[in-house]
């Protein structure tokens, strides 16, 4: 996991998610991103935001807290 350099918290770090590795972090993630459509009513579902990132149509970042390595939340972009 590489640091980021344009964090606006030292205390945290984030990651983009390879496409390989994306199938390993989606339990970590999915629960959040059920919340975010729930919350927003899109006209998708969270299989099409797995689709998106699997065919680099979207990417994912991942942060986690500095000192204990604790996942912290994600953006989703595309």
């Amino acid at each position: 996991m590489v640091p980021s350099k344009h964090g606006v918290n030292d205390g945290f770090y984030s990651q983009k998610i390879d496409i390989e590795n994306i199938r390993g972090f989606w339990p970590l993630v999915r629960p959040g991103i059920e919340k975010v459509l729930k919350k927003t009513s899109p006209s998708f579902i969270v299989e099409d935001v797995y689709n998106y990132l699997m065919q680099d149509i979207a990417w994912i970042i991942i942060c986690f807290e500095r000192s204990t390595k604790k996942y912290a939340g994600f953006v989703v972009v595309s």
